[in-house]
């Protein structure tokens, strides 16, 4: 599953009536601040997953499995195994300058939006959300950084 965003950035239309296109020489720099949002919104859905405390049901030690803590409705996905966690994975197309965090799990759509019988236990909705101010910031300052220097 991947989850995508548009987002305006502050200072692209500029740079754009300037040049009538991403200068070649800007696009490695934009890549890289877009790959970094990805990166970030990676992160911050495994930390959520792998480092917050879990309300839901406790399920208790069975032959070859430990006890644990499932996720409450709302709350990031419990990750008894880790497969899940350990899925997430960024990519990005320098050509398109696109760039994505995404899981190839099958169960991963499931728990972001939720089932008819199962209440959703969003990970990457609330990654991007905490991450996209930083991440727009960070590329309008690259952005007003090459306009200074035009």
């Amino acid at each position: 599953m991947a989850l995508k965003s548009e987002t305006v950035v502050v200072g692209l239309d500029d740079l754009l009536k300037k040049f009538g296109e991403i200068p070649d020489d800007f696009r490695p720099v934009l890549m890289r601040n877009l790959e970094a949002a990805a990166i970030d919104v990676m992160n911050h859905a495994k930390n959520s997953m792998l480092r917050q405390s879990k309300t839901g049901r406790e399920y208790p030690a069975v032959p070859g499995r430990r006890a644990y803590q499932a996720s409450a409705p709302g709350e990031s996905p419990a990750t008894p195994t880790g497969r899940l966690a350990a899925s997430l994975r960024h990519r990005s197309d320098p050509v398109k300058l696109e760039a994505e965090a995404f899981t190839d799990v099958d169960y991963g759509t499931h728990l972001e939006f939720g089932t008819m019988k199962m209440e959703k236990r969003p990970f990457f909705a609330p990654a991007l959300a905490a991450t996209v101010k930083k991440s727009l910031r960070r590329i309008e300052n690259a952005i007003k950084r090459r306009l200074k220097t035009l």
